[in-house]
C-alpha cells in the first residue's frame, strides 16, 4: 500500500476509534469526526459533519450515508467515500442523534455509534477532551496548490467552547521550504503571539509560540501564517460553508481569512469560504 493510503488509513482509524467505532476489516465502516458529542448549537445554526470510512487493506468505499435521525431516515454525504461532509440544520430544539453508515459495492456496514448534538439548549457540563493537547483537525477535501504569487497572510477564525491556552498551530505549506511565520491575534486585531518555524521542509508543519496564549470563551481569535512572493499556498474553496463543533473549537462559516500586504498583517478578508490551512492548538 502506497505511503498516502496508508496515513489516510491510519488518520480515520483513530477517528473511528475515538468516535467508539470498532475498526474491523471485514466490512466498511464508517466514523464521525464532527460535530464532537455533546456539542451545543443553536436552532437554524447550518451544521458541517464530517468524517472518514475505511474497509481495511480492501478499500472500495463507494458511498456513506448520514441519518440526523438515529436512523430512520438517510442521505447521501457530499465525497462519499474515505473522506466525506454532510450539512444539516436542525430546526427545532432536543437531542439530534447523527449517525454514519459506509458502503462497497458489495456491502453495507454497520451504523456508526451516535455524535448526539444538543439543539437549543443552554451548556450544561461540557465534554471531556482527553488528549492534553488538542489541535483543530479537519478533513482535505479539494486542496489545491493556489498559483497566487502576492504577499498575503492567510488566517482562520476561531472561539473556544471552555478557556485553555493556545500553544501554536500547524500549517500544511506550499512550496516554500525556509522558515515561516505564524501569529495569533484577537477578533480585534491585536497581535498576541508571534512566532517563526525553525525546521524547513514543506507538508505539514506543527509551530509552537514562545509562551501559550490564555483564551476565552465567546470572544474571536485569528490563527494565521505569513506566505512571501513566490511561495504558493493550500487552499480549500467552500470549505467553511456551514459550522463547525469540534470542541474545544467553535469555526463558524467563512472562517478562512486573508490579508495582502508585503508583511502580511491581520485578516480579514474572505474568499468562497476559503480553508488556508492554518490550524489552531489548545491546551487545557
Amino acid at each position: 500500500m502506497a505511503r498516502l493510503p496508508r496515513l489516510l488509513a491510519a488518520v480515520f482509524a483513530a477517528i473511528l476509534a475515538g468516535s467508539g467505532t470498532a475498526y474491523a476489516e471485514d466490512h466498511p465502516t464508517a466514523g464521525i469526526h464532527t460535530p464532537r458529542t455533546g456539542s451545543y448549537a443553536a436552532v437554524g445554526e447550518p451544521l458541517l459533519v464530517t468524517g472518514g470510512a475505511v474497509n481495511g487493506e480492501a478499500g472500495g468505499i463507494t458511498a456513506v450515508d448520514v441519518s440526523v435521525d438515529g436512523g430512520t431516515t438517510w442521505q447521501p454525504a457530499e465525497e462519499s467515500r474515505e473522506q466525506w461532509r454532510f450539512r444539516f440544520t436542525p430546526t427545532a430544539p432536543g437531542d439530534v442523534a447523527v449517525i454514519a453508515r459506509a458502503h462497497t459495492r458489495s456491502t453495507t456496514g454497520h451504523p456508526s455509534p451516535a455524535t448526539t448534538v444538543h439543539v437549543g439548549a443552554t451548556p450544561g457540563p461540557l465534554p471531556r477532551i482527553h488528549d492534553a493537547n488538542n489541535g483543530l483537525t479537519l478533513p482535505v477535501f479539494d486542496q489545491v496548490l493556489d498559483p497566487d504569487r502576492e504577499p498575503v497572510e492567510l488566517g482562520l477564525e476561531f472561539q473556544v467552547d471552555r478557556p485553555g491556552t493556545i500553544t501554536g498551530v500547524t500549517v500544511d505549506r506550499g512550496t516554500h521550504t525556509g522558515p515561516i511565520r505564524t501569529r495569533l491575534w484577537t477578533g480585534g486585531g491585536d497581535l498576541v503571539a508571534d512566532a517563526l518555524s525553525g525546521s524547513p521542509g514543506t507538508g505539514r508543519e506543527w509551530v509552537d509560540f514562545p509562551t501559550p496564549i490564555p483564551v476565552h470563551p465567546g470572544q474571536d481569535y485569528v490563527v494565521s501564517y505569513f506566505s512571501d512572493r513566490s511561495w504558493g499556498y493550500r487552499a480549500s474553496e467552500n470549505y467553511f460553508t456551514a459550522t463547525i463543533l469540534q470542541a474545544p473549537f467553535i469555526v463558524e462559516p467563512g472562517a478562512g481569512v486573508y490579508h495582502y500586504g508585503v508583511h502580511g498583517g491581520f485578516p480579514t478578508e474572505t474568499w468562497h469560504d476559503s480553508n488556508y490551512w492554518v490550524l489552531p492548538q489548545f491546551q487545557e
